[in-house]
């Protein structure tokens, strides 16, 4: 969903996920192997295309859950680095 350069130089992608109810958990809670593979895949793909700088990349997860539509009140959750070694 999201390309970015952090202040430390690494390339970021970045996938955000929503929910709109707490009772079905946090929407990162449904990316498993099969979504990881998808978004190594699209970013080889976006790398190979585009200009990019050399160095680490990394994936981010933003997810947000809608804590009440009518306030319009929203939990945001940033997930740095949601595939580093300590997750795979």
């Amino acid at each position: 969903d999201v390309v970015a350069i952090a202040p430390e130089g690494e390339l970021v992608f970045a996938v955000a996920e929503l929910g709109d109810d707490r009772a079905s958990g946090f929407p990162e809670e449904r990316l498993d192997k099969e979504s990881r593979t998808r978004m190594e895949l699209a970013s080889a793909s976006w790398i190979a295309t585009h200009n990019a700088p050399e160095g680490r990349v990394r994936f981010d997860v933003l997810s947000a859950i809608m804590l009440d539509a009518a306030d319009r009140r929203v939990y945001v959750r940033h997930h740095i680095d949601a595939f580093g070694a300590a997750r795979a």
